[in-house]
Formats: C-alpha cells, structure tokens, sequence
C-alpha cells in the first residue's frame, strides 16, 4: 500500500460454471445459477459491447497503492494493451485485486458503508464502472440488481461468488466507461469507486453516467484525486512531478485530477442537457498510501426533469 506506482482495482468472470444453463443468443451470453430447490441464487449475464475490443488497459506492478487503475475502461495504449491480452496476465491480477487490496478496503470500509447507505430504500437497478472482484457487494441491499461494466472477464469468479453471498443478481457487461453498453434512463443508481482517475475521458464517461441515469438518480463515487495546490502545495508538486511516470507504469492512472470540480461543473450545464441538481462532496485522506491519499467521496442526484 506504500508503492503508489503499482495499482489494482475491481473487476469479473466466470469459471466452473456448474448447476446452471448456459444460453447464446446476440453475442449475450447468460448463466443463471440454480440453488437445490430450483429457485434463482442469483444470475450472472455476461454481454459484449463493440467497444470490448480496446477496453482492456491494465498494468498492475507489486505493491499496488490505489485500488483504481487496473480497472481502466478506456482505450488501450501500445505497452498496457500488450500484457493485458494474455490470459495468464489478466488471471494474475484478478488474483492480486482479490488479496492485494484487503487493507486499503479496511482502511474505508466505514467510509463506504455510509456512503452506500445513501441509496434510497427503492433502488432496485445499480451500475457499478469498474466491478472488479466486488468488494463494493457486501454494500447493496439483498435482491439488488447490480450491473458491472468490466474488462477483465476473470475477475468474474471472485464477484459472482460474492454475489451469491449476499443475495444479489448480478449482470456483468464488456464496455467502455465513454460509452456505456445501456440504455437511457436505465439504472436508479451508479457507483464508481477508484475508476475516473485512469479513464480516457472523464467528461465523456460523466456524460454517460448522467445519460443511464433515471430522473432522480443517485450518482455515488469514492475516488481518488489530485492534492489541493494551496493547502497542500509540497504534495500536489510530488503527484505532478510524479504523474508522467505514474501514467506509464499504471496503466494511465492520474495523479492530478480534479475529479470533485469535474462532477460539480454537472450542475451548470445547459437546460437541454442532463444534469445534476445536486452535489455533495467529502475531502478526505486515507493514510499509508503517499501519493495516492487525497480522495473524495459524495453523492450527485440527477435533475428530475430533463432531456438527454
């Protein structure tokens, strides 16, 4: 947790697939898993979207500070496109994801489990960006129809077994955060935890997040950012004297972002375009993970009435 150059973040896939039916249909593939009565546990559907093909950006080094940048849904770069299209690869760090960020999960576990509260009693369909290997699960409420959008199809096994723990359906899909494989006005709710510092765009994956997003809609994000240049100006010239280097080694993680200002500039836009109609933002520091440790968490709700 001290090597903010190596990173690790959720992901999905399915392995041993028992006790079930498997259907093809549309390129979809969908598993539902039987208990001994012959009533549904909970259902894994796997989908591929067209933007599969240059959505698995991934370089993992030992040590991992940030649980984020593994789980990239952005196009691939020439070095981070390379390892990640091999299969021992992709196996090694749905492992790593799994063991390798036990104590950066126990370090905000209280943080997340109010954050997660904050989904209203009704939310019955959630999207999670970066699903991993599930480590947000444990949050939702039993029956909860969750939806992860992840490149790495064996993190599946480790999420669909947690899935099963605790009660939910499950649904995972092959996507790109710029351009998410659902419809509009789709999902009562959309996590992201450790993503938006590593995609391509995160203009244009809040777009789309607003886009899935029904009328009233809760947007809830743990994320980690750049450090505030005036209250804390000797980390903020660190993360960006230290951001190139990150970006090459972490499969194009960023130091620096001001992820907070991104979400908040959703209330201001035009009326024609979805928005948010309101914001909150916590700052805070998770210690033990240099430059990594400014974060923010907070919930944004869609405006009730628009038009995307």
């Amino acid at each position: 947790m001290t090597n903010f150059l190596a990173t690790t973040c959720p992901s999905v896939r399915f392995t041993n697939q028992k006790c079930g039916h498997v259907q093809i249909q549309n390129h979809k593939v969908t598993k539902s898993q039987l208990t001994p009565n012959g009533k549904t546990k909970s259902i894994v559907k796997i989908s591929k979207s067209e933007g599969d093909s240059i959505c698995n950006r991934r370089i993992i080094l030992a040590g991992c500070a940030c649980g984020c940048c593994s789980t990239s849904l952005n196009p691939p770069s020439a070095l981070a496109g390379g390892l990640s299209d091999f299969d021992w690869y992709k196996q090694i760090e749905a492992a790593a994801m799994e063991t390798g960020m036990q104590r950066y999960e126990s370090e905000i576990e209280e943080r997340k489990a109010v954050l997660f509260s904050q989904l209203p009693e009704n939310t019955k369909e959630v999207l999670e960006l970066g699903l991993g290997t599930g480590p947000n699960l444990k949050f939702y409420k039993p029956e909860t129809h969750v939806i992860g959008v992840e490149p790495n199809e064996y993190m599946d096994a480790y999420a669909k077994s947690k899935a099963e723990q605790f009660g939910l359906e499950l649904e995972i899909k092959r996507g790109c955060g710029e351009a998410l494989p659902l419809d509009d006005n789709s999902v009562d709710a959309v996590i992201t935890s450790l993503v938006l510092c590593t995609v391509d765009s995160p203009s244009k994956v809040m777009r789309e997040i607003v886009r899935v997003l029904r009328p009233g809609g809760k947007y809830l994000f743990i994320e980690h950012v750049g450090a505030d240049p005036v209250s804390n100006p000797a980390l903020r010239f660190q993360q960006t004297l230290f951001d190139p280097l990150q970006q090459f080694v972490a499969g194009g993680c960023h130091l620096t972002r001001d992820t907070g200002k991104l979400i908040r500039s959703f209330t201001t836009r035009l009326p024609v375009e979805a928005t948010f109609q309101r914001v909150d933002i916590e700052s805070f520091m998770v210690p033990e993970i240099s430059l990594i440790a400014p974060h923010i968490s907070g919930v944004a709700t869609k405006a009730e009435h628009v038009h995307v």
